[in-house]
C-alpha cells in the first residue's frame, strides 16, 4: 500500500536533498544518468509516493542498479540527451501499490 505523506519536515528535507544535488553536485559531476526519468526525479518521486523510509529504500536500489544491469535490460529511448534505458518508478513499486481491477 502506498504511503499517504511524510512526517512533518521530512518531505521538505527530502526535496531539499535532491535540490541540493541538482544544483550542486549535478553540474560538478555532469549529467550522466542513463536513465529515464533521471535517479534524482525517480528519487523525488519515490519519497513524494511513498514517503521518507520507503523512498529511501527505492532511491538507494536505484542508485545501486543504475549503470549496470538495468541498461542492459530496461528499454533503450533516444531522448534529446542521446541514448537512455527507461526506468519508472511504476516498474519497481508495484508491489507496494494497490491495483485497479477493471
Amino acid at each position: 500500500m502506498a504511503a499517504t505523506g511524510c512526517a512533518t519536515g521530512q518531505r521538505p528535507a527530502a526535496e531539499g536533498l535532491i535540490e541540493w544535488y541538482r544544483d550542486v553536485i549535478s553540474p560538478a559531476d555532469g549529467d550522466r544518468c542513463p536513465m529515464v526519468p533521471s535517479c534524482s526525479h525517480y528519487a523525488q518521486e519515490a519519497f513524494s509516493r511513498h514517503g521518507w523510509f520507503l523512498g529511501w529504500i527505492l532511491t538507494s536500489e536505484r542508485l545501486m542498479r543504475c549503470g549496470h544491469d538495468e541498461v542492459h535490460l530496461a528499454e533503450p529511448i533516444w531522448t534529446a540527451d542521446g541514448l537512455r534505458h527507461v526506468d519508472p518508478l511504476a516498474a519497481n513499486d508495484f508491489w507496494w501499490t494497490e491495483r485497479k481491477t477493471p
